[in-house]
C-alpha cells in the first residue's frame, strides 16, 4: 500500500496492526484473483477448441451430401 493511503488510513483512526492485516489481505486477495483468472481462461480455451472440433466433426458429413445453398444455410444457423 502506498504512503499517501496509508496516512490516510492513520487520519481515519486505524492502528498500525489494522492497516497491516487490510495489506495482508489485499494481497492475498490478488493473488487469488490472478490464480481464477488463469482457471477461468484455459478452461475457456479448451471449451472453444473441443466446440470446434465438434462442430466440424457434426457439418463435414453435411459437405459430401448436400448442395451448396443448403449448406450454406446450416452454417448460417
Amino acid at each position: 500500500m502506498n504512503s499517501t493511503k496509508r496516512i490516510g488510513l492513520k487520519d481515519k483512526g486505524w492502528s498500525e496492526q489494522e492497516i497491516r492485516k487490510a495489506e495482508s489481505i489485499l494481497e492475498k486477495a490478488e493473488w487469488h484473483d490472478v490464480f481464477f483468472s488463469k482457471i477461468a481462461f484455459w478452461t475457456a480455451l479448451a471449451v472453444i477448441v473441443f466446440a470446434n472440433i465438434a462442430v466440424s466433426l457434426i457439418l463435414i458429413p453435411f459437405l459430401v451430401f448436400f448442395e451448396s445453398w443448403i449448406l450454406y444455410s446450416i452454417v448460417a444457423l
